[in-house]
């Protein structure tokens, strides 16, 4: 009896740990330096919090907390591009096209609440190469 209830102790334990964010994390960078949150993997992809990768590609993001359902733009002023991201939807739009994804292109983390999107559908959208290697992603953004 009492190994039956260190074994459901155990398995309780694994499932929350994996209720959060998801998956394991990984280390994302840009040019070289860690971005503030790790991404973790879900769907098939590398996801972050989307408010980290915006301030770290200098983008503008249009977010509302009180209504995450309408999802989350992020914008180079600059460049004019923008990316569309829809909360809990397997599409996004990049500039004025369709992308669809294996995963939600935006779902908001259980525990933080925070937004969270595919790091490298976000990088590519917006001009940077993205490589994996192992538990990290680096995201390289020319000058």
């Amino acid at each position: 009896m009492r190994t039956g209830k260190a074994v459901l102790v155990a398995m309780l334990l694994g499932l929350l740990a994996g209720c959060g964010q998801g998956g394991p994390r990984v280390e994302v960078r840009l040019n070289g330096q860690p971005l503030p949150a790790a991404g973790v993997e879900r769907y098939g992809a590398v996801y972050v919090p989307v408010a980290s990768l915006a301030e770290a590609l200098g983008l503008r993001m249009i977010f509302n907390p009180s209504k995450p359902e309408n999802g989350a733009t992020l914008q180079d002023l600059e460049k004019g591009r923008f990316v569309h991201l829809h909360t809990g939807a397997n599409d996004c739009h990049v500039g004025g096209e369709t992308v669809r994804l294996s995963g939600p292109s935006l779902y908001l983390d259980r525990r933080t609440r925070q937004p969270m999107a595919p790091v490298s559908l976000v990088s590519e959208a917006f001009g940077a190469t993205v490589r994996r290697t192992g538990d990290t992603v680096d995201v390289t953004l020319a000058p």
